[in-house]
């Protein structure tokens, strides 16, 4: 862990030292498909109802930008189809990521681009309880961590960007994992107001 915030700290001074713009917004989405897989076995996936929402920063320009989000992904309907014991799920991700192009929150121009990124991530399923069959063997479902690493590719202009994502959590030592895959919005309000004012003087 030590090793990723060093290397972070060096990215955001070098991008720092190279005149960089400094922007804040909201990441919101919702994951395709998501399964969750706890450490003492016992697994949960979900397709419907996974939304996602939490704040972001990013430092760079407009074709390179790093940034930090973190979230609650919440897996309204989550549940194991093979040994039910009980619904819903929620994670709470915290990534910084590499984007380029049209993912770096910046962009003037609407194009693609892309992202790569990795963090710390902790889920647990069953979050509205487990049942009485459940609870007779002794389940019980707390917080678990997992180390995630994430890649998406996206499309967008100024400070709002749509990307499509998969991210994979895992620890070697539980064997707990995660899986989420979706789409997520972002919008940073410095890049919009930019964006914004470049038009207003396009139109004058």
């Amino acid at each position: 862990m030590k090793k990723y915030l060093l290397l972070l700290c060096i990215l955001l001074s070098v991008v720092i030292q190279s005149n960089a713009q400094f922007g804040f917004g909201i990441v919101a989405g919702n994951d395709i498909y998501q399964r969750y897989t706890n450490p003492d076995g016992g697994s949960s996936g979900n397709a419907i109802l996974n939304l996602q929402f939490g704040p972001k920063l990013w430092v760079g320009g407009e074709s390179f930008s790093v940034s930090v989000e973190t979230y609650a992904n919440w897996g309204a309907t989550s549940l194991s189809v093979v040994d039910y014991k009980g619904m819903g799920s929620i994670a709470f991700p915290l990534m910084a990521k590499l984007n380029f192009k049209g993912n770096s929150g910046f962009n003037s121009e609407l194009t693609s681009g892309w992202s790569i990124g990795g963090g710390y991530q902790i889920a647990r399923t069953e979050l509205y309880g487990v049942n009485l069959s459940a609870i007779e063997q002794d389940v019980i479902r707390d917080l678990y961590p997992v180390m995630v690493g994430e890649l998406s590719y996206g499309y967008g202009i100024g400070g709002f960007y749509v990307e499509l994502f998969g991210r994979y959590g895992w620890d070697t030592q539980s064997k707990a994992s995660t899986l989420n895959f979706g789409l997520s919005y972002n919008v940073n309000f410095v890049g919009f107001k930019k964006l914004k004012r470049k038009l207003e003087r396009f139109d004058n």
